[in-house]
């Protein structure tokens, strides 16, 4: 029996799941439904935590099961949703470094980037890391390390700048981060920004991965001021 404070998301999932309908692409949308709750504090980490754990078990179970065939193949490029530890910093695969944690209200907040004091001491955490502006996303436990490293000097170790979470990959391309989701998903709906994808030039045909470019590509650069209005209350 399902319990009533569970987490909409998860609680759809599972309604699936009990209705034999489950699939990966609907884990994806339970797993994008709790993060994005727990990025926007309406929910507190243990009962993230509650639901993380839940769908790293439907996960793994998913991962494992062979995919419809048809005609003796495949009927589609496969999915696979793996849980992983992932740094909470905004959309730090698609922008420069600088950029991800200049918008990373907790960085913002703790440095005081509004502050001539605290953007000097941001800019000397982020010139220890010595990474330079633009860090390959595909090289990121570099990245981690070299954050654990220096959190402690800077008061970052207790500030949630890491989480679990979950990447989705279709068959050997890139991986998405389900932060990176709600970052782009909430920026898109917020600004109010209409993505058209007829998808019929060059052979495209409305590909589900081209559409999956396009959205991302549009909500990558909304963001931006977004993120300066969340900062905007903390300078005050």
């Amino acid at each position: 029996m399902m319990c009533t404070d569970t987490q909409t998301a998860l609680l759809m999932f599972e309604l699936s799941w009990k209705l034999s309908k489950d699939s990966k692409l609907l884990l994806w949308y339970a797993v994008v439904g709790c993060t994005e709750q727990f990025l926007t504090n309406k929910v507190v980490e243990d009962k993230y935590m509650e639901a993380v754990i839940a769908l790293q078990s439907h996960a793994l179970r998913l991962n494992n099961r062979s995919p419809p065939q048809v005609s003796g193949r495949a009927s589609e490029t496969p999915l696979t949703v793996t849980f992983r530890r992932e740094m909470n910093i905004v959309l730090y695969r698609h922008w420069s470094l600088f950029e991800s944690l200049w918008h990373t209200l907790v960085p913002a907040s703790v440095f005081g980037i509004w502050k001539i004091n605290g953007r000097k001491r941001f800019y000397e955490f982020f010139a220890q890391l010595g990474l330079g502006g633009v860090v390959d996303w595909q090289d990121s436990s570099k990245l981690e390390t070299l954050m654990e490293t220096h959190m402690p000097e800077y008061r970052l170790e207790n500030c949630g700048l890491f989480m679990s979470s979950f990447t989705i990959r279709q068959g050997y391309g890139s991986a998405f981060a389900a932060s990176d989701h709600v970052h782009i998903l909430s920026s898109v709906l917020s600004q109010s920004v209409l993505v058209w994808v007829k998808g019929r030039r060059r052979g495209c045909r409305g590909r589900p991965t081209l559409r999956r470019r396009w959205i991302m590509w549009a909500g990558e650069c909304c963001p931006h001021s977004q993120l300066r209005h969340r900062q905007t209350p903390v300078a005050h």
